[in-house]
């Protein structure tokens, strides 16, 4: 906390008292500078405190369903102020800490999470952090905090998928003789945004960035030409995506994540059961030209999969804020920024109907 005292002039009248206030002046500010700075660090840590108290987050996300007949998951972003900067008359920025997690729904241990290394052009400083023309509210997310989600989505299972031919088009496989197609897929590792690796899918898109996905598990039984047939495999993906601001039936402002694509695509089939000695050669010459691409076209990649932001609960009892009282989010705008961020600017209203 800093006080100081402009213009400070003491007028008494006779001469004797006006040579002791021109003596001590000085010394009357500083000690009128110091009361006034402690009288208001009196009042303003307790606000303070209260603030920090309100921004520390437990904010739930539900995920909507891949699939078609799918169930949505919900996820909870954790941030905890680390740092508050003010800018008098003008904007109060925070600086948080934040990760994410999710009930568990995947059969795998989630390790953590991935971070950025060197790739970057210079080092991520988040409050050097710009946010341009400033809105209500602006919410600047770094690729960290971004992966954060995606490892929770993992974790939830939602990479755990059921495909049966009432999902998978019969006759995008019918000319190969293939019928009755039914795939479990298996997300092992949770995906990875990166702003450090460039696609084709990117060019001309602004604020895309590349998505990674390693090591997604395939295990399919269909017929061929009349005989059963059972293969195991592994793909290994990188594409691109992008935030929109998206508009739902209900006229729901929500953020939006595109998938434009996927540009590479490896594969590794381990495994083929079939009575018929060909057909692992002809499977395997059509699993990265016809069936991947034909397992991601099910997932409706090209549409953006939205979810409204989560309200922001004030209440706080113990600072005269009413059970309840909570501001609603509503994205305006998302662009990507320098250093690997994502730039949400928003606008808020209080929250009707208040929380329960």
């Amino acid at each position: 906390t800093a006080a100081t005292m402009n213009g400070l002039n003491v007028n008494l009248s006779g001469w004797l008292l006006d040579l002791l206030v021109g003596l001590f002046e000085g010394t009357l500010k500083t000690e009128f500078e110091k009361a006034i700075k402690d009288a208001i660090a009196d009042q303003v840590q307790p606000l303070l405190a209260d603030l920090l108290g309100v921004l520390d987050l437990n904010l739930p996300f539900a995920i909507p369903a891949f699939l078609p007949g799918g169930a949505p998951v919900t996820i909870s972003l954790r941030a905890k102020p680390t740092d508050v900067a003010f800018v008098p008359a003008q904007s109060m920025t925070v600086l948080m800490d934040a990760t994410a997690h999710a009930p568990p729904g995947s059969p795998y241990d989630t390790l953590g999470t991935v971070g950025y290394g060197n790739c970057l052009a210079s080092p991520f400083v988040g409050n050097s952090f710009d946010f341009g023309l400033l809105s209500p509210l602006d919410i600047g997310l770094f690729d960290d905090v971004v992966n954060a989600l995606l490892a929770a989505v993992h974790e939830a299972g939602v990479l755990e998928m059921d495909l049966g031919p009432d999902v998978i088009a019969p006759e995008d496989l019918a000319s190969f003789g293939i019928t009755e197609m039914n795939a479990h897929v298996s997300g092992l590792l949770p995906p990875a945004a990166t702003a450090c690796t460039t696609t084709p899918s990117m060019e001309g898109v602004p604020g895309a960035l590349a998505i990674e996905i390693g090591d997604l598990g395939i295990d399919a039984t269909f017929q061929m030409n009349g005989m059963p047939v059972a293969i195991e495999m592994y793909a290994s993906l990188i594409g691109a995506a992008s935030f929109s601001v998206e508009t739902d039936a209900d006229g729901i402002t929500q953020v939006g994540v595109k998938i434009l694509g996927f540009d590479q695509i490896e594969t590794d089939l381990v495994r083929v059961e079939s009575d018929d000695p060909t057909t692992k050669e002809l499977i395997s010459s059509l699993i990265g030209s016809t069936m991947v691409p034909l397992l991601l076209d099910q997932l409706d990649l090209g549409n953006a999969l939205s979810f409204p932001l989560p309200a922001l609960d004030l209440s706080n009892p113990e600072a005269g804020i009413p059970e309840g009282t909570a501001l609603e989010i509503i994205p305006e705008a998302i662009a990507r920024t320098a250093n690997a961020n994502t730039l949400i600017k928003a606008s808020v209203r209080q929250a009707t109907p208040a929380l329960p």
